[in-house]
């Protein structure tokens, strides 16, 4: 029994996750240390806390007062949007109450390609320990949406319809899409590959940029220090030199 699984769709569900509610990113936030989490997320340890200290450990502090300034993730953005157009992060209603086609008693969690069944999670471990079932591929409920249409459900998704930005059947180009720009969906597939190639360039760019300006700032603050330290320890120097000259002064009066 082999569970297919895409390699690309899980690293792009891990890049769109937040850290803290492990969900989706909504309003996604960017620290000065580069790392993302929703607004709320950072809004609600800040509201608990004080402030919202990055839980990688990397002493990245942001007051509460500052959490609203945070710039967006522009590109986390995109990627969520992407991710939604792929159907990836939730079942419909109507796939959620599925049930087993082996027990009729069960939730369906699984969906086998060459039984065309549901299966619960019991039913798909006793039908495929037979020999000959080993070698079916048994993938999670989740996943069955990328394989057959919502609207025929009969009918695999065979094609992409540029138009409406939605994954179609034959069916589909038949009737409802059928003057609409439509490619195979493995075209679209590779499509969506390289615009995530892309996005994941410019969030390596960004969070160099990120580093370059965070390097400057870090060394104008320490010229800032410097300065601070040498006009400090020079009012010092003359206080007491002009102390110094005031007792003088003063001893000398006394003496007259």
């Amino acid at each position: 029994m082999a569970a297919a699984r895409d390699p690309y769709i899980e690293e792009l569900r891990d890049l769109v996750s937040c850290s803290i509610c492990l969900d989706h990113y909504e309003d996604p936030r960017i620290l000065p240390c580069s790392h993302t989490f929703c607004f709320k997320c950072i809004q609600q340890c800040a509201l608990n806390n004080g402030s919202f200290q990055c839980p990688f450990r990397d002493d990245s502090t942001v007051n509460t007062r500052d959490i609203y300034q945070l710039p967006i993730n522009r590109a986390a953005k995109d990627m969520v949007e992407l991710a939604s157009k792929m159907s990836m992060f939730s079942l419909n209603p109507e796939q959620q109450q599925v049930k087993c086609d082996n027990c009729d008693q069960q939730r369906a969690v699984h969906w086998c390609e060459k039984c065309s069944s549901h299966y619960c999670d019991s039913c798909t471990k006793s039908v495929h320990s037979i020999k000959t079932l080993q070698s079916h591929s048994v993938v999670p409920l989740a996943e069955k949406a990328s394989v057959f249409c919502t609207e025929h459900s009969d009918e695999k998704i065979k094609y992409w319809c540029a138009r409406c930005q939605l994954p179609v059947c034959r069916d589909c180009l038949l009737f409802k899409h059928k003057d609409h720009q439509c490619i195979s969906i493995q075209d679209a597939a590779t499509r969506a590959k390289t615009e995530l190639q892309v996005v994941l360039q410019d969030i390596d760019k960004r969070e160099q940029q990120l580093g370059l300006e965070l390097f400057e700032v870090n060394g104008i603050i320490e010229q800032q220090h410097a300065t601070y330290r040498r006009a400090h320890s020079e009012i010092k120097k003359r206080f007491y030199a002009q102390h110094r000259s005031l007792e003088e002064e003063e001893k000398c009066i006394k003496k007259k």
